[in-house]
């Protein structure tokens, strides 16, 4: 530490910064940044370190990863001045963008002003330019939820990117249709839908269903939120459709498993047609939540099902003979 230097202590310097500790030391473990030690040992912020903050918050700002911004900042050439020079750059664009939308704002009001009407491509070029100057009320709840919930390294991980939102507004629209028509829960079509929704929404988490489970329940508190909501890719009849669908498939799994061990029990043919239906009925459904899983893990969960549902040996034993029956008479066809 340089003596007379001013140096603020790691809370206070997140206090100031509207961050929290675990993210300056997340910053730290990722080598992005080394606080100064005072004789006790203690860590501490000097202006070094306050104007790394900058490079590193300045370029995330800019929509760059922690990985990216590892590359830049640890760069011998990168300095404050080149960081400054880019957050310059991206104001000016996005003063440039302000001021064309004030334009587009009062020349609206003018012609409002002197009694003419706005045509629809004078609105649908003021709603374009002038709302994409701020944030998404949603989006903004839903990404500050998602960080409370994860931790930085799980939060870097998570799906943002322009074509992973495109595929999701396009199953948001395929849902929001199926709504409209009051699709049936375990029609094919929603079975279909489901079975694509859950998957994707797992792989945008990049394959751990934990993570998912967690964005989901972030992306439900946020349209909780009024005003968040008005914004919100979809609202709370989808979300409706989409809890009637999944109480549905949990439901037919439960009659599945009871239709099984009554078959069990009354020493049905596993190769009969009956037991082969059955088998490949359960196989459909349990793929609506499980479609991106290995086969070990699919049987993994099955075995857990079969816990769940409390059905005995012989019914488990049945169910793989059947399976196995079933898989035989696809090959042969």
């Amino acid at each position: 530490m340089s003596p007379g230097e001013r140096y603020l202590s790691p809370a206070e310097t997140a206090r100031r910064l509207g961050l929290s500790v675990r993210a300056l030391k997340h910053y730290e473990d990722r080598g992005l940044l080394s606080p100064a030690k005072g004789k006790s040992g203690w860590r501490a912020y000097g202006p070094d370190q306050i104007g790394r903050l900058h490079q590193i918050l300045t370029l995330k700002t800019l929509g760059l990863s922690l990985s990216r911004i590892a590359t830049l900042v640890l760069a011998p050439d990168c300095d404050l001045a080149a960081v400054l020079d880019m957050q310059a750059a991206a104001l000016e664009t996005q003063r440039t963008r302000i001021g064309a939308a004030l334009q587009l704002v009062e020349a609206g009001r003018r012609r409002l002003a002197a009694g003419e009407p706005l045509r629809i491509d004078d609105l649908i070029e003021l709603i374009r330019e002038t709302t994409m100057t701020t944030e998404p009320a949603y989006q903004k709840a839903y990404h500050e939820l998602l960080r409370a919930r994860l931790t930085p390294d799980e939060f870097e991980g998570m799906h943002f990117r322009r074509g992973w939102q495109r595929s999701r507004d396009s199953l948001v629209d395929e849902m929001k249709t199926l709504t409209a028509r009051d699709e049936a829960p375990l029609s094919e079509t929603s079975l279909d839908f489901m079975r694509r929704w859950s998957n994707f929404l797992v792989l945008g988490a990049g394959g751990d269903e934990a993570l998912a489970t967690k964005a989901s329940e972030a992306s439900r508190d946020a349209m909780a939120d009024p005003e968040a909501a008005l914004d919100a890719p979809y609202g709370q009849t989808e979300r409706r459709y989409l809890r009637r669908v999944g109480e549905a498939v949990g439901a037919e799994m439960r009659r599945l498993y009871a239709a099984a061990e009554q078959m069990a029990a009354e020493g049905a043919d596993p190769g009969s047609v009956a037991a082969m239906a059955l088998v490949l009925r359960f196989r459909q459904i349990a793929s609506v939540f499980g479609g991106h899983r290995s086969a070990e893990r699919q049987a993994e969960l099955r075995a857990k099902g079969r816990a769940s549902a409390a059905i005995s040996e012989r019914t488990a034993k049945f169910l793989a003979e059947a399976g196995a029956q079933a898989d035989a008479s696809i090959e042969a066809a």
